[in-house]
């Protein structure tokens, strides 16, 4: 029995060294958006379970994962799979289904795998180790030695071809690091976390991302005004001085980026114009009104009616690029963001559209609740995870304008992952917070 034990042992730590590994690798190659680096990752995902599998056979300590969360993404998992069978395009559909089990493949192997702090806080210098080498580069590509795809080279992406995709991942970094720097009382692993928070968001400012900045600009300001009120560190007068100090700071790098866009032109306050998307006397839209809003709502236009014929089960996973043809507007001079549904629109540019558009409104119900229930789940008393479901929020947040969770297939798996993360932490309540005092995997 102390072999079979031994045995577990060994391969439930090679299965945390695997995944470890891919939290990096998702990012780092190329965002997995690419045919080679989505078969990595899916062949990650695939050695993850059969090291899982093996480690449980060996009767490794593994955990289960919470009944209400599991339920929810299996019964979003089964609905998608009923879509499957009835879609029009089987193939698309069954590499849209494999897609879609890779991303919840996050949540269910770190609720298994993580049955412990220790575990838990290998997975979190993933992110953190992932999170530094992307902002590093990102660094790198802004100062124009950059040599990887990217679709702009006025604002920097990192190793993501789109800087929307880019802010979706730093959606999940910022927070999460965050939130462990304001945790932690002193020693070097607190400035090394507080030099990767401060590249992070500057990462984030770059990407000038609109709807980036502001889903984390709305969770990081309810971050510190959490931790403000029920955070565990030193008394309210100097938690209140962190919290002003770190606000201000926002507030004028948010002005120094606006004032530097090389999207804007103009003085600051001629570029707040721009940015903001003002009319002018003859309706016309001055600038790009909140990072192409008028596109997204655009395309949401032409997503809806694919709804509204397919409610029940949508058009089949990864048949969206094939319906939204057949709803394009016509172009015309009265309809200044026509032209956007006659290119190539191969994703609704939102999640929440995009699953009841491809799998239906039971679906999005599903998808919906699993997220639902793990934000409102009580809070974690494990000090790495301070910021995880303020991360979760962002990326939820910036959902609405993008396909984050559902399209970018790197994002979408470590925002599950992340989900499983927080679903595994003890339980407590928010007074049980206690600040980090100890290096990390100490004891």
């Amino acid at each position: 029995m102390t072999n079979v034990s031994a045995v577990g042992r060994v391969l439930h730590w090679l299965a945390i060294a695997t995944l470890a590994v891919t939290i990096v690798y998702a990012p780092v190659a190329l965002g997995s958006l690419y045919v080679w680096s989505l078969a990595g990752l899916r062949v990650l995902v695939a050695l993850l379970i059969a090291l899982t599998g093996a480690a449980f056979v060996f009767k490794a300590k593994l955990s289960q994962p919470s009944i209400p969360l599991a339920s929810a993404l299996l019964i979003f998992l089964g609905l998608s799979v009923i879509s499957g069978v009835f879609s029009e395009s089987p193939f698309e559909s069954e590499q849209a289904l494999l897609d879609i089990f890779v991303h919840i493949s996050g949540f269910f192997l770190v609720t298994l795998l993580a049955s412990d702090e220790r575990k838990q806080q290998v997975l979190i210098l993933a992110l953190f180790f992932a999170g530094a080498v992307m902002g590093l580069y990102g660094v790198v590509q802004y100062l124009g030695y950059g040599f990887t795809p990217s679709v702009v080279t006025d604002r920097i992406t990192s190793t993501f071809y789109h800087y929307s995709h880019y802010a979706g991942f730093l959606d999940l970094a910022g927070p999460v690091v965050l939130g462990a720097a304001l945790m932690i009382q002193r020693g070097i692993f607190k400035v090394l976390l507080i030099l990767l928070t401060l590249l992070s968001y500057a990462n984030a400012g770059l990407t000038f991302s609109n709807a980036g900045w502001g889903s984390l600009g709305l969770a990081t300001v309810l971050l510190l005004l959490w931790w403000w009120g029920r955070g565990p560190n030193g008394t309210r007068r100097s938690r209140s001085a962190v919290v002003g100090s770190l606000l201000l700071v926002g507030v004028l790098a948010v002005g120094a980026f606006v004032q530097f866009s090389p999207r804007l032109h103009g003085t600051l306050s001629q570029r707040l114009v721009q940015l903001l998307g003002e009319r002018d006397e003859n309706g016309t839209l001055i600038g790009e009104g909140l990072g192409r809003f008028g596109d997204r709502l655009t395309i949401a236009r032409v997503t809806l009616p694919i709804i509204e014929e397919h409610p029940w089960f949508g058009v089949g996973p990864g048949n969206f690029i094939y319906a939204v043809t057949e709803f394009r507007l016509e172009t015309t001079k009265t309809h200044r963001y026509a032209s956007v549904t006659h290119r190539f629109v191969n994703y609704a540019h939102n999640d929440y559209l995009q699953i009841a558009s491809e799998e239906g409104i039971f679906a999005l119900v599903a998808f919906v609740t699993f997220w639902l229930l793990v934000l409102f789940r009580h809070g974690s008393r494990s000090p790495w995870l301070f910021g995880g479901k303020f991360a979760l929020l962002a990326i939820l947040v910036h959902g609405l304008m993008d396909g984050n969770l559902t399209f970018n297939h790197s994002t979408s798996f470590l925002a599950f992952m992340l989900t499983g993360l927080v679903s595994q932490a003890p339980i407590a309540d928010a007074e049980e917070l206690t600040p980090i005092e100890e290096p990390v995997l100490q004891g």
